[in-house]
């Protein structure tokens, strides 16, 4: 009975070292601090993470920060475009591939991922979303001016 319950307490202690080294790697992968580090350990997460679709796009879509980040504009593409393919509702990563986009010029593109950025049903996200759309508008140089109703 004692080896038993020695075994079962071994396991918990594994399995929360595990869920410790997880939840650090996740917070390395988001983290904005250290590009090439949360490059590598969102890297590991995608080795070693479930198959939950939202998570691992999520994963995805924090690598392409850290890849834009790092000056890889075109791969950071890569991974916002994976994230979406996984998880077509994904805000974050049109918003993300948009401002990308804008970064190279591409202002079509960038506009067309703001507006499937907007649709989102969180609000922060879309005043967010409407800033960046704002930001486009002047650097692009075409903004509309608007009609005096007198």
């Amino acid at each position: 009975m004692r080896q038993l319950l020695l075994l079962l307490i071994i396991g918990l202690l594994r399995a929360g070292l595990a869920h410790a080294d997880t939840a650090r790697e996740a917070q390395l992968c988001g983290g904005a601090e250290d590009p090439e580090q949360a490059f590598a350990a969102c890297n590991r997460l995608l080795a070693t993470s479930p198959s939950d679709f939202r998570y691992r796009a999520d994963i995805v879509n924090s690598r392409g920060v850290a890849r834009a980040m790092l000056g890889d504009l075109n791969g950071a593409i890569d991974d916002f475009s994976l994230a979406i393919r996984n998880w077509p509702n994904h805000s974050d990563a049109y918003n993300n591939r948009g401002f990308t986009y804008a970064k190279l010029g591409q202002l079509e593109q960038a506009r067309n991922d703001f507006e499937m950025a907007l649709s989102s049903k969180y609000l922060w996200l879309q005043t967010a979303i409407l800033f960046s759309w704002a930001k486009l508008q002047l650097k692009s140089g075409t903004r509309k001016r608007r009609r005096s109703l007198d």
